[in-house]
């Protein structure tokens, strides 16, 4: 007989692989089949990734193209970005009551087919419809890849996979823009496209030989639809509150709608939660501490990850008079930093707990973003740097642990949904940071053309990180408070514990 640590270290491998024999240790053989299946998720969450930032170096080509206004292209971006964010519950909790491998399965393969057919658009028309096409495939791959990896590896043995999954992202966006350019120059705004064929393919061909069925106990649960509706409708409306309200003013009447609409949707989609038999999103799970508060967390986290990439472009260039090629370089320090780090954030999260390291994390964040609000038209461009890459280097010590946290919080059979609702608070989060920093901008009646003198840019951006600094301190308190509640942490490490 196995103690319960050890079997419950074993149980999700037992349970859900196909050939795992039950009394077995850990061999090298099922670790490589872990990392089998991870590789074969992870190109899905590459390829979502790179096409969620790759379509914006298009614009201009775009507008030649097709005889457009950029207002209207814009949309070929904004309408992925929409049908990804709010189909995440509903394809999550579906997800929970089937097979995730023919989820996921099908989330690629429209994805990859939707790619080659945006490749092939005539018209601006067809290329948005084609993206919404791509932006439900993004959401199915989104909606299952940290479902799988919850399944897949045992508890003490998740942070580093999930520590990848934000090199990948962080891989993602730093390739991404700078493909599209190489790409776009060489081949044309077609081949942007295309180059998500193979990707596509080696995915689903690692999929369907490596990937288990993952069928759980909630099969046979119905779907809450009425739920999927309220939630569908609130992430909708808020969705073009903050990527909108910069253009239209905060206090204009189409705003103050959305605003509204938003609220009030998400408050019926609460109290429709709490009275169903099968809810979409188990509120009750945000009762424990290691969920609830780290999902917050989490939110603030990504609403302070867009801040310096919004706001550090416009004072490079406007204040300190930099060159766009130096400001990339720049920018790209935050991502370089989390694909390096985050694996190593994972890696002590599993060898020593993962309840530390957001709250190490948070602080870094925290000092980082305080040193941010002290630039000045004459600080060197290297004191910038660094400070990007320590204020990347905090960002992935907290998030593979705090990612951590939440998932072992939940039983497997719901790691759908949470998986759902964390690719969703990520963003929801990435489009408030940009809501933020742009609404301190408007408030202080400056703008990213040099219209305004560098006073003015240089108070603006003060303020704007001022509010950081209080974001990562309410990241910090929350954080804080899970490291310090000893029952809201995973099984397995509470078992560590003496």
């Amino acid at each position: 007989m196995c103690v319960r640590g050890d079997c419950m270290k074993m149980r999700n491998l037992r349970t859900f692989m196909p050939g795992f024999r039950r009394g077995q240790h850990s061999s090298r053989l099922e670790y490589r089949k872990m990392w089998w299946i991870f590789t074969s998720v992870v190109l899905g969450t590459l390829m979502v990734n790179i096409d969620s930032s790759v379509v914006n170096v298009l614009i201009p080509t775009l507008e030649r193209a097709f005889h457009r206004p950029p207002s209207l292209l814009q949309w070929a971006v904004s309408a992925y970005l929409l049908v990804v964010t709010t189909l995440l519950p509903l394809l999550g909790a579906l997800s929970d009551r089937g097979s995730r491998k023919k989820y996921y399965l099908m989330g690629v393969a429209l994805f990859t087919i939707s790619s080659a057919l945006c490749a092939m658009a005539t018209n601006l028309i067809e290329l948005i419809i084609f993206r919404m096409i791509q932006g439900l495939g993004g959401a199915l791959i989104m909606a299952n890849v940290m479902s799988i990896i919850t399944f897949t590896f045992p508890p003490e043995r998740r942070g580093k996979p999930l520590g990848y999954v934000n090199s990948i992202v962080a891989l993602g966006t730093i390739i991404g823009p700078g493909l599209g350019s190489v790409l776009l120059s060489l081949f044309g705004w077609r081949s942007v496209f295309w180059i998500n064929i193979p990707i596509g393919m080696i995915s689903l061909a690692l999929s369907i030989v490596h990937l288990p069925p993952l069928r759980t106990s909630k099969e046979e649960q119905p779907l809450d639809l009425v739920g999927a509706i309220w939630i569908t409708a609130a992430v909708a409306a808020m969705f073009f509150e903050f990527s909108e309200a910069g253009s239209w003013g905060w206090t204009s009447a189409p705003s103050i709608v959305l605003l509204v609409t938003g609220v009030v949707c998400f408050l019926l989609f609460l109290v429709h939660e709490r009275h169903t038999p099968a809810p979409l999103i188990q509120l009750t799970y945000f009762r424990i501490p290691s969920f609830g508060l780290s999902v917050i967390s989490s939110f603030l986290s990504y609403v302070l990850m867009m801040m310096p990439q919004f706001l550090l472009p416009i004072f490079l260039r406007d204040v300190q008079g930099e060159s766009a090629t130096r400001v990339g370089l720049v920018l790209m320090t935050q991502s370089l930093s989390m694909l390096v780090f985050s694996p190593v954030a994972g890696w002590l999260s599993d060898r020593y707990g993962p309840r530390a390291w957001p709250v190490i994390g948070m602080v870094m964040v925290g000092i980082s973003v305080a040193v941010f609000s002290s630039l000045s038209a004459h600080t060197p461009l290297a004191y910038t740097t660094i400070d990007l890459f320590l204020f990347g280097l905090g960002l992935s010590l907290f998030t593979a642990p705090n990612n951590a946290l939440v998932l072992a919080a939940v039983p497997p059979q719901h790691s759908g949904e949470v998986g759902s609702l964390l690719a969703l608070v990520r963003n929801l989060g990435r489009l408030v940071g940009i809501a933020v920093s742009s609404a301190e901008l408007t408030v202080s009646h400056v703008n990213g053309s040099g219209m305004a003198n560098s006073h003015s840019l240089v108070t603006a951006f003060d303020r704007a990180f001022y509010i950081g600094v209080i974001l990562a301190a309410l990241a910090f308190a929350t954080s804080i408070s899970v490291s310090l509640h000893r029952s809201a942490l995973g099984s397995t490490w509470k078992q560590r514990m003496p």
